[in-house]
């Protein structure tokens, strides 16, 4: 079976004189996916760059050598539809908006249409403070601060991974860079991906006594995660991942009537983002909110 070349070969700048008027039709996919990776190698975050990488190893290996110009609806469609026997419905999405990526870069005349799996509705569980207290109690000095800047800073895993101890003011902590993976798996220290990104998140007193005293900056993502989930099980929850801490976080500075501006802000998230994902009720605050609407009626 064919396979995408991973490694990037320098820029032709030749290419980009002509984009508007030279034909790529007859490139091999594999020829594009390479050399759309390489004009972004630069704009682009690690972190995209190796989900990119992974898109073509796992996803379009099998179309490396289909040229440009014999892709149509029904060659996308199969696709589509073949993916989505073993693939959820989000996974083929994002592999096939990066492939339409690609096409329509050096097709841009070209239109497709396709029909994409359904997205499921999922389950969507963000932790309760009950969870959170529960989850505190029971984990180890080492990642007792990383849990309490996810659920009460809204921190990422990468951003965490990025603090420095002279991050921290007496009010909170100043957000500059993160730590991801690049498609060789090797850490790599980045700046935020947008402006938003970088921020300042105001932190009680006592969690920025616990943060400046921790002596684990520089823990790695992997290292992280693999701590969080012994932690999970040993607390009997159910599993929520550690990002689930940043959505109870937002959830909860909603559902105490934090205007959303400020949420986004403080939170590093665009507006739509919040829309979409984090305003979700938390179950416990629901309960009361329930109850309070039935006794304005009763």
């Amino acid at each position: 079976m064919n396979t995408y070349v991973s490694s990037l070969q320098p820029i032709d700048y030749t290419i980009y004189k002509g984009r508007k008027t030279r034909d790529f039709s007859q490139w091999s996919l594999q020829k594009a996916v390479n050399k759309y990776m390489e004009e972004r190698n630069v704009s682009c975050s690690p972190s995209t760059l190796a989900r990119y990488d992974e898109y073509q190893r796992l996803y379009f290996c099998d179309m490396a050598d289909i040229r440009l110009c014999d892709f149509n609806d029904d060659v996308l469609q199969a696709k589509i539809d073949q993916m989505s026997v073993n693939y959820a419905p989000k996974t083929v999405k994002n592999a096939y908006i990066f492939l339409h990526s690609v096409l329509e870069e050096f097709l841009p005349n070209h239109f497709w249409k396709v029909q994409l799996p359904p997205m499921k509705e999922s389950d969507y569980y963000i932790p309760i403070t009950a969870d959170v207290e529960e989850l505190i109690s029971v984990v180890d000095n080492k990642l007792l601060v990383p849990v309490l800047l996810a659920a009460y800073g809204g921190l990422r895993r990468s951003e965490v991974c990025g603090l420095r101890k002279s991050d921290f003011t007496r009010d909170g902590v100043h957000i500059r860079r993160a730590v991801v993976y690049d498609k060789n798996k090797k850490p790599v220290i980045k700046p935020p991906k947008t402006k938003s990104g970088y921020r300042f998140v105001p932190l009680s007193k006592k969690v920025v006594f616990m943060a400046t005293r921790w002596n684990d900056f520089g823990v790695l993502p992997n290292t992280l995660t693999r701590r969080y989930t012994q932690a999970i099980k040993k607390s009997g929850l159910p599993y929520f991942s550690f990002h689930k801490l940043r959505h109870y976080f937002a959830s909860k500075l909603h559902a105490e009537g934090i205007p959303d501006q400020y949420i986004c802000k403080v939170g590093g998230w665009k507006p739509e983002t919040l829309q979409k994902i984090y305003q979700h009720t938390l179950s416990d605050i629901e309960k009361t909110m329930n109850s309070t609407i039935a006794s304005i009626f009763d």
